[in-house]
């Protein structure tokens, strides 16, 4: 601790001739001859503060995010990283902790409390939850060590990060940032686009879903489906056949479904939440001819809320005066609930409003449609998907969990981290009775770890069946561009919210264009939807690059000469079904890869080695034919069902609906 005798006098500041000096005489903070001047620095800061606190203090600066070490580097200023004070594995010590916490639900003095309807209200948010949690949690530890470095410190911090800092040390002057206000606008963004479930996250081609255009949308969405059921949709129900639920499976990845629809004795429901069923012309006489019911979460009334959801809503208040928050939210006995105290609960009140909302539209149309079998795609982490397999369990109808992605697989037990990672992202079922997979690793992945083999279903991938119909015709493949597909590098990952990491994604993708450029290629990059890429880092390099954060993947692909890819990404597929040729870097993946790269049936590459690795496909034909076959190999060794899929899932509905009668 420092002692208060020993701070500076007015005359040694007015000595030191600076209006900051006289700012740490005036905020009474300690200090002596021993005192270690430490920067903590989250965000672009006053260059001009910066050098003066340098001038005069010769701090060590230490920086928090990706855009803070860029500033400096662009400055010439040397720094440190918040991680490189972290012990080894810490980062992975951080990511337990972040299931732990978001499991705060569960503990049986708060569960019965947040509990509506018997679904358990704080469970439909703990992945959102987590998304804001994890880069807290991270600097928590960073800074809990840092303190424990410079235990004699004054610290200058950002502004974002004087909070935490209060935890551990007095001695802190908090700097001015200059992006305070577009940060906190930035934040707040974000944490409200984490909480109405990121209706941007997938954009459609003619509608441009802008959250501030909401009601409209909303309107338009209304207006379009009482039209349709008038115009198009006026037959009576079959009560005679059993009725398939569908939860958010978009029409374009279930065209071929749909299509071959009518020639099954089954009832469809298509209910989606974001996307609406048809949005051109295409897409509306999909919808038509496949004479499938189609609800959309917009057109379902919630007007009315009865006695019990207001004595409920009433509870909130009293329910987080519970010390259990304070107690539950703390490291090392040191409770950090009062940081995320005001987040939390405004997350938890909105996400309360929007899951009461939408058990009465599940529970609606379970009453209205009376569903003998339910088919949710993604994960159990969506809140949607939670509501419905909650409200099935109760009405004991049973409930799918299709694939809808390719992930990392480990079938050797080489990386508990992913597994870990997997299992709190629930991509594999915890609730739901079945497993519909597209491919023996994923099958296989399940098996090995903890997944009952009975509940598993290989049905393969009825999004790729239109695909393989496509490998056919020639006239489909052209070779425009090189295509770069980026996934997205943040979110739940401590290792990928590592700014190292992070350093080595981007640099990587500056190499990838600088080489691209340099041999006079068109590159075409195609951002996945979750991520937050910036194209400045590509147009500084080359204005000509184009960048695409919408549209289908497949396409784009089927212009490209051929795919490079970062890590896993479902895009792999896409390629290998088109006969390209594929390269792969890994960075986060590269220390335990999936089966995709352990059998080379991808080229992988160092970024090193790229511009020889391109120069080989270019000018090697013999070379480049080997690389797409190894393709086609995984294609036929793994893929259940290719070009069938469709039938199968049919089939598989068909005889569901079957059972549930008998």
């Amino acid at each position: 601790m420092f002692d208060a005798k020993k701070v500076p006098t007015v005359a040694k500041i007015g000595s030191l001739g600076t209006v900051l000096t006289k700012k740490l005489f005036e905020t009474n903070l300690t200090s002596n001859l021993n005192t270690q001047y430490v920067v903590l620095y989250d965000s672009v800061l006053n260059i001009e503060e910066l050098k003066q606190i340098i001038k005069e203090y010769n701090p060590q600066i230490i920086t928090f995010s990706l855009e803070s070490h860029n500033f400096l580097v662009e400055n010439s200023i040397d720094h440190k990283l918040s991680e490189n004070y972290l012990n080894e594995n810490e980062l992975d010590s951080i990511q337990d902790h972040l299931y732990q916490f978001t499991q705060w639900y569960s503990n049986p003095t708060i569960s019965k409390l947040i509990e509506y309807d018997g679904i358990n209200l704080g469970e439909l948010f703990y992945f959102k939850f987590g998304h804001f949690l994890i880069p807290i949690l991270k600097k928590i530890y960073e800074i809990m060590r840092i303190t424990e470095v410079y235990k004699n410190a004054l610290f200058f911090s950002s502004n974002s990060l004087t909070n935490i800092l209060k935890l551990y040390s007095l001695n802190i002057h908090t700097l001015n940032d200059t992006n305070t206000t577009n940060k906190q606008k930035h934040s707040q963004i974000h944490m409200f686009t984490i909480i109405r479930n990121n209706l941007t996250i997938r954009k459609i081609k003619k509608f441009i879903i802008l959250q501030n255009n909401l009601p409209l949308f909303s309107q338009i969405i209304k207006v379009s489906y009482g039209l349709f059921k008038i115009v198009f949709h006026n037959k009576k129900f079959e009560n005679n056949k059993q009725t398939i639920l569908l939860i958010n499976h978009t029409t374009n990845r279930f065209q071929n479904v749909l299509e071959k629809l009518p020639n099954y004795p089954i009832n469809l429901v298509k209910y989606d939440i974001n996307i609406p069923a048809f949005w051109d012309l295409r897409t509306l006489l999909t919808i038509k001819k496949s004479n499938c019911y189609i609800e959309h979460s917009t057109c379902i009334s919630t007007h009315e809320l009865d006695e019990k959801n207001s004595l409920f809503a009433e509870q909130l208040n009293d329910l987080f005066k519970e010390d259990f928050f304070n107690k539950f939210f703390s490291l090392n006995n040191i409770s950090f609930w009062n940081i995320i105290k005001n987040n939390f609960i405004q997350m938890y009140k909105i996400n309360y409003s929007n899951a009461i909302k939408e058990i009465k539209k599940i529970k609606f149309l379970f009453k209205k449609y009376g569903p003998s079998y339910i088919l949710i795609l993604g994960a159990e982490n969506n809140p949607v998907n939670l509501i419905t397999i909650k409200i099935a369990q109760k009405f004991r109808i049973k409930v799918g969990l299709m694939q809808h992605a390719m992930t990392t697989d480990d079938l050797y037990n080489s990386n508990n981290y992913i597994v870990k990672f997997d299992h709190f992202c629930r991509i594999t079922p915890l609730y739901s009775d079945h497993f519909l997979v597209w491919d023996k690793l994923t099958q296989d992945h399940a098996i090995k770890h903890n997944v009952d083999s009975k509940k598993i279903i290989p049905i393969g991938c009825p999004f790729f069946d239109t695909f393989f119909q496509d490998d056919k015709n020639p006239v489909n493949s052209k070779s425009e561009y090189i295509l770069l597909a980026i996934a997205s590098f943040s979110g739940h990952y401590t290792r990928k919210l590592s700014t190292q990491m992070q350093i080595e994604f981007e640099n990587t993708i500056k190499q990838i264009c600088q080489i691209i450029t340099k041999m006079n290629k068109k590159l075409l990059i195609k951002v996945h939807h979750s991520s937050n890429f910036n194209e400045e880092i590509v147009k500084n390099i080359n204005p000509n690059i184009i960048v695409k954060h919408t549209g289908n993947f497949y396409e784009y692909a089927k212009n490209c000469e051929l795919l490079i890819c970062i890590d896993m990404s479902t895009a792999i597929l896409d390629t290998m079904l088109l006969k390209k040729p594929i390269i792969s870097i890994l960075i986060t993946e590269k220390d335990s890869p999936s089966e995709f790269f352990r059998k080379n049936y991808i080229l992988q590459t160092e970024i090193t080695n790229l511009e020889k690795t391109l120069t080989k496909l270019f000018l090697d034909n013999k070379f480049k034919l080997s690389c797409i076959e190894q393709g086609e190999k995984f294609i036929e060794k793994y893929m259940i069902n290719a070009g069938t899929s469709s039938t199968s899932l049919l089939n598989f509905l068909s005889n569901m609906s079957t059972k549930t009668t008998n």
